[in-house]
């Protein structure tokens, strides 16, 4: 059997219509329909559209008459009305006639044997033996069964809307087995990581980034085998979080002709996994909760062929915005999930009869860095009036920490939207961070990796800070882990994958001390204020001697 997601690759049997006529037969009444599948919820049902008895020295069917599970008369009707068999039929009267024209024109014929389904399909009785529960491991048995030609037809999938139905068979009855494979579609969505140093630029069920970055995500599903569908209906649906915004124009859609394993596409680090771009057969939808992308007709889509057995590959951008949820404690990240709706009836020429997979989830987090500023005395009093810029390389850094009031110096630095000390990451605001009066700088929107503060201006009284200062933002996530070749395991709404912990300044507050200023004395002990203020008098002093003098001497005169 083939794991859940090769299935895809061979959708559902179709029993060949066998030659009326067997080496073997058994009592009448007697005879059963076993059918293998591969998947539980199914009923099957076994309408008699030719009776007869078996003959054992001839091993023919004789005696061939119409069965009780269809109404003869307009099956003989809607065979000669076919547009493509139908003039093989044309001077047939009897089941007998249609049984001989079938037996020599059409023993072995595939496309044959479909259409004779389906127009056996609408032209059935109420009369029908079901198959009943199932046995051992998806074995379904249609028991007591009376010589004759069986249409077998598949009346319910049980309640699992991810499940396919089985092709229409067609058997002569003797003790038969025969495999209905009703094979299901499965998807998978990854987003990619761009800067862990585990991880980094690999396609993950996790990643971090910061806000107003577009971050990339891929679709991967397999191409079903669609030959015996009419048309395949197939979307993808792709629900994105409110703190995301949809890039419309960075869809592209590829075609990947592979038959390795689902993971290795998944995982693979060309674009689309290699495949080949697909422009046509499809349309893109913007919704109010991210998009659809809908094949009407998989089956007649250019560069996709029929057989199937290869992948799709939906590459994409979404931008963090500020609606972004930030990782602080118990706050989740921002999820992005996608399903496909799938045709699951084969026997529906109009493509009709959908199922639809479980959702598959991504988480994209976002980080806090929280700042504060405080004196060196002990307890450490909250400082405020400082700025700061934030750098996340050190291009210019040492300059700017230098230099503070030259403003191309800040070339580089990160900026933000916000004020009075509450920041948020944008790629169009300023890069200067003032504080509130309690000395606290909340910085939302950081991916991880490692950050230098710089001071521009320090608190009055107290001396600037011309080091920068580096605090590293570490995330800790689980182990994904890859439970078959084609399923990773990811159960992101639980534990997989999920981020377990983030550590800013290895878990430390991060505290920025500034010192206070100082008066420094100068040579001579007493200090230049006393000087001055000695010197002053003097000259006064001497002015006034002056004065007298003049005076006292007019006075002579």
């Amino acid at each position: 059997m083939k794991t859940l997601k090769t299935l895809l690759s061979t959708i559902l049997l179709v029993a060949l219509l066998v030659v009326l006529g067997m080496t073997t037969a058994l009592a009448a009444d007697d005879n059963t329909i076993t059918i293998s599948s591969e998947t539980s919820g199914h009923t099957y049902q076994a309408y008699q559209v030719f009776a007869g008895t078996f003959t054992v020295s001839s091993g023919n069917l004789s005696n061939i008459t119409w069965g009780s599970g269809v109404n003869g008369t307009n099956l003989l009707a809607a065979i000669k009305a076919n547009a493509t068999y139908g003039s093989s039929f044309s001077s047939c009267v009897t089941a007998a006639d249609v049984a001989q024209v079938i037996s020599t024109s059409y023993p072995a014929d595939t496309a044959f044997a479909n259409a004779l389904a389906k127009l056996v399909s609408a032209n059935l009785t109420a009369t029908h033996t079901d198959s009943g529960a199932p046995s051992g491991t998806y074995t379904y048995t249609i028991s007591n069964l009376s010589d004759g030609y069986y249409f077998v037809n598949e009346a319910s999938l049980g309640t699992t809307p991810d499940n396919a139905y089985t092709k229409f068979l067609l058997q002569v009855v003797d003790n038969v087995t025969v495999s209905a494979k009703t094979d299901k579609p499965a998807i998978a969505l990854k987003v990619l990581e761009n800067n862990d140093g585990t991880y980094k630029n690999t396609w993950n069920d996790a990643a971090d980034y910061s806000i107003r970055t577009a971050v990339p995500y891929r679709i991967v599903s397999i191409v079903p085998d669609m030959t015996y569908y009419d048309t395949y209906y197939y979307q993808m649906t792709d629900t994105i979080s409110s703190g995301s915004t949809f890039n419309a124009s960075s869809v592209k859609v590829y075609y990947v002709n592979s038959a390795g394993a689902m993971y290795d596409i998944e995982t693979s680090t060309s674009t689309g996994a290699g495949g080949t771009e697909l422009t046509s057969g499809y349309t893109v939808s913007p919704t109010a909760g991210g998009f659809t992308l809908t094949f009407s007709d998989l089956s007649n889509t250019s560069g996709v062929p029929a057989l199937g057995g290869g992948y799709l590959v939906v590459e994409y951008t979404a931008t963090l915005n500020s609606n972004a949820s930030v990782q602080v404690p118990a706050t989740p990240g921002n999820a992005t999930e996608v399903y496909l709706t799938y045709s699951n009836n084969p026997n529906n020429a109009d493509g009709s009869g959908t199922g639809v997979t479980p959702k598959d989830e991504v988480v994209v987090y976002t980080f806090r860095l929280t700042i504060n500023k405080v004196d060196n005395s002990t307890p450490a009093v909250p400082l405020t009036g400082a700025t700061f810029a934030l750098f996340t390389d050190l291009t210019n850094v040492t300059t700017a920490a230098a230099d503070p009031a030259t403003a191309a110096n800040f070339a580089t630095a990160l900026t933000f939207t916000g004020s009075a000390g509450s920041y948020t990451r944008s790629t169009s605001g300023d890069y200067m961070l003032s504080g509130t009066a309690g000395g606290v700088y909340t910085i939302d929107g950081l991916d991880q990796g490692t950050y230098y503060l710089v001071e521009i201006s320090a608190p009055a009284g107290y001396n600037r800070l011309i080091t920068p200062v580096s605090v590293v933002i570490d995330p800790t996530y689980h182990d994904g882990t890859q439970s078959s070749a084609y399923v990773d395991g990811h159960v992101p709404d639980a534990t997989g994958d999920q981020l377990i912990t983030v550590t800013a300044n290895g878990g430390t507050a991060l505290d920025v001390v500034n010192q206070a200023g100082a008066t420094l004395p100068e040579t001579g002990g007493m200090g230049t204020k006393l000087f001055t203020i000695g010197g002053l008098s003097l000259m006064l002093i001497a002015v006034i001697v002056v004065f007298l003098r003049k005076k006292n001497s007019a006075d002579k005169d």
